[in-house]
């Protein structure tokens, strides 16, 4: 696995970013990823900054040698390109073979999911530096972050020997125009605790669920998808590698007429929704689900006042079946009727 870092230069952002997130590699004894930084426009001999070189210096990073310029070679080399500024984008993109890398993320976005440049401190003050060396460090950490809880895979390692890791601890199931469906990371917990945990998004179901109840619920998607290969997938959005939610399959057993059988849900974070995107994921679902003989029916069931979901049903092409009385709830709960709906695949 290579990560490459670009910027302009590559005499401060993307040099600082090289090093900082390969000492934090190595600090954490992972193996198996290599970091490399490089500028679009760099002159022959151009030195790093000395004024990074200092800050770096005195938070025990060590920043030296030549700013390297960008090749066909070294994009071709690398599965994961951050960059720090758009237009650093564009011109991997001119130059990128089509067997290049499938993923270039602009650093806010990748890890702070800010739309955003980060600043070219060059001919700043040092506080402006100062200010750029944090970010990058904080960026590097939420990095170090997305390869999951380490304790966790070093099971099984050799004593003093590094864990090769795959970068994002992931597998794509499915893509669409702005999103990525994928199996779960470590760190999706804590977002979708916070949307288990809230009020609006949970509006239509009986009760939020506390960071216990939301970390159980994953370890039975985990368990789900081991079991059958199907799941509920965890949404990703392109442009920024933000976790949203999911959207995805679950074999329910539960006592109705229509039982057992395969339905297909959603639950996304309120500050996406109105966007359209758990009808583009559940469209894309539905095609992964009929290229996999998932099952003949696919259901969708909601409760009678859940408006936006059952809009989000019809827009799929689900046709409305009537309505049940969900046997989980107890009588003369509020949300107890539910309306379902069914596709054949």
């Amino acid at each position: 696995m290579k990560i490459l870092f670009i910027c302009t230069g590559n005499a401060s952002r993307s040099a600082l970013a090289e090093v900082v997130l390969g000492k934090m590699l190595a600090d954490n004894r992972i193996g198996g990823i290599d970091v490399a930084s490089c500028g679009t426009e760099v002159p022959d001999g151009l030195d790093r900054e000395p004024m990074m070189c200092r800050i770096a210096a005195e938070h025990g990073y060590v920043m030296g040698g030549k700013a390297v310029a960008i090749t066909g070679e070294l994009i071709e080399s690398a599965d994961l390109i951050i960059v720090m500024a758009e237009r650093h984008r564009q011109e991997v993109a001119r130059m990128q073979a089509p067997s290049g890398s499938r993923r270039i993320v602009r650093f806010n976005d990748y890890c702070f999911g800010e739309a955003s440049d980060l600043p070219d401190p060059h001919y700043q003050t040092e506080h402006v530096y100062r200010t750029c060396f944090d970010a990058i460090e904080r960026g590097c950490r939420k990095i170090i972050g997305r390869l999951g809880r380490l304790e966790d895979k070093c099971r099984g390692s050799l004593v003093g020997e590094p864990t090769a890791y795959e970068f994002c601890d992931m597998e794509i199931h499915i893509e669409t125009e702005r999103l990525i469906l994928r199996s779960w990371k470590y760190e999706d917990r804590e977002s979708f605790a916070e949307m288990n945990g809230n009020g609006n998004v949970m509006r239509y179901f009986p009760a939020t669920l506390s960071v216990d109840e939301s970390n159980a619920f994953v370890d039975r998607i985990i368990a789900e998808f081991e079991e059958t290969g199907f799941g509920l997938y965890a949404v990703e959005i392109k442009e920024t590698c933000e976790f949203i939610g999911y959207v995805g399959f679950h074999r329910f057993t539960f006592d109705v007429p229509f039982s057992p059988g395969w339905e297909i849900g959603w639950r996304i974070s309120d500050r996406f929704w109105h966007k359209g995107y758990a009808a583009e994921a559940a469209k894309a679902c539905l095609d992964h689900a009929r290229a996999k003989h998932l099952c003949n029916r696919l259901y969708s069931f909601t409760a009678v006042p859940n408006i936006p979901s059952e809009n989000v049903m019809k827009r799929i092409g689900m046709s409305y079946q009537g309505t049940f009385m969900h046997p989980a709830l107890a009588d003369g709960h509020w949300l107890k009727e539910h309306r379902l709906y069914s596709i054949e695949l």
